[in-house]
């Protein structure tokens, strides 16, 4: 990129304490810019200055600015001098400005949203108003009938019948060991007695 077209120039090492208007305020005389940005100093980031972004309309301007702050120390709130560092970006475009959001603050008149708020504000029944207790009591009378049927098919009978053969199985290997371990008990106890 030739020297020429390089207008974009970037300001370092600005007083923490500096704002975006008091550079303006001091530094409003000496030339007119085509873009400026101002990042301040983030409190919560360690050796986190201020810097600014600016782009002028010609070359001439910049030498300007450039001399002029080049022999200008900037003063912060309690004093102290710090020389800023002027250097030219990397990046020599310009950022486009965003496009208009036709659907921005439109809210209010989306009909989902109107009718949201009328549902809203509509006075909210109880249950009691809804349903009579009369046709509570008729609604639970037919689902205890419906679970009570639901509860015994052929297939819960046939596999409580399985579940109940196998208990009674085991129940007499039980009984069957426990009388098989009695006898040796008492063949052992008449042998040694």
């Amino acid at each position: 990129m030739n020297d020429q077209k390089k207008l974009k120039i970037v300001i370092r090492n600005l007083p923490c304490t500096m704002t975006k208007e008091s550079f303006l305020e001091k530094y409003k005389n000496v030339t007119t810019f085509d873009y400026f940005q101002f990042y301040p100093n983030n409190m919560l980031e360690p050796k986190n200055l201020p810097f600014i972004i600016i782009k002028f309309k010609t070359s001439e301007d910049m030498v300007l600015f450039y001399n002029f702050i080049s022999s200008d120390e900037i003063k912060d709130e309690n004093g102290n001098e710090h020389k800023c560092i002027i250097e030219f970006c990397m990046n020599q475009s310009i950022p486009v400005n965003e496009q208009y959001d036709h659907l921005g603050n439109t809210i209010e008149s989306d009909r989902r949203f109107i009718n949201f708020l009328k549902h809203i504000d509509e006075p909210k029944e109880s249950i009691s108003n809804k349903f009579s207790q009369d046709l509570l009591l008729k609604e639970i009378e037919l689902r205890k009938q419906t679970f009570s049927k639901s509860k015994n098919t052929e297939l819960t009978e046939h596999i409580i019948h399985m579940l109940k053969t196998k208990k009674d199985n085991r129940t007499m290997k039980y009984s069957k060991d426990r009388k098989k371990k009695h006898s040796r008990s008492l063949r052992s106890s008449q042998k040694h007695g």
